[in-house]
């Protein structure tokens, strides 16, 4: 991969993972948010109403001009790699970076944190978790990307 492409991946990832919670405090008041919080899990129409999230977002980041695409990384994040992400049904490069990249670092995220459901993941299962979904859910060179950055600790997991 260029040298450079992948330091714009690695600060992608670090800017994504370090702005996602300034992120949520935004979108604090989109509608159904006790759904995408609930512990339990969600039925299949919470689970409908959960996909809506991401045009959520993309509403509310609709003037946000401090990341440049930041609208469409919220628009497209669940898209996956391998095309069977929601809610366009893209895949590959047909999804834009900034999402690629958002998508990584927000499934980082979900491992690396407590969840009402369950405890953080260890660092060894969070790069496995990444090494199985390169290609499928993840761009590969997204993912290798994070998993660099987390093998050299420049993201503490």
């Amino acid at each position: 991969m260029n040298p450079a492409r992948l330091r714009i991946m690695e600060f992608f990832i670090l800017h994504g993972t370090s702005t996602a919670a300034d992120i949520r405090r935004e979108l604090a008041d989109i509608p159904h948010r006790e759904i995408l919080c609930k512990a339990a899990r969600l039925d299949d129409e919470e689970w409908e109403e959960m996909k809506l999230h991401t045009l959520y977002g993309a509403e509310v980041l609709e003037d946000f001009n401090g990341v440049e695409n930041i609208r469409e990384a919220a628009l497209y994040h669940h898209e996956r790699f391998d095309g069977n992400g929601y809610i366009f049904g893209l895949k590959g490069e047909e999804i834009p970076l900034e999402a690629r990249i958002i998508c990584v670092a927000d499934a980082f995220d979900a491992m690396a944190t407590d969840r009402s459901y369950r405890k953080h993941l260890s660092k060894e299962k969070i790069l496995e978790e990444l090494e199985k979904a390169r290609g499928l859910q993840f761009d590969p060179e997204v993912a290798d990307a994070m998993i660099k950055l987390i093998n050299t600790n420049e993201i503490p997991c």
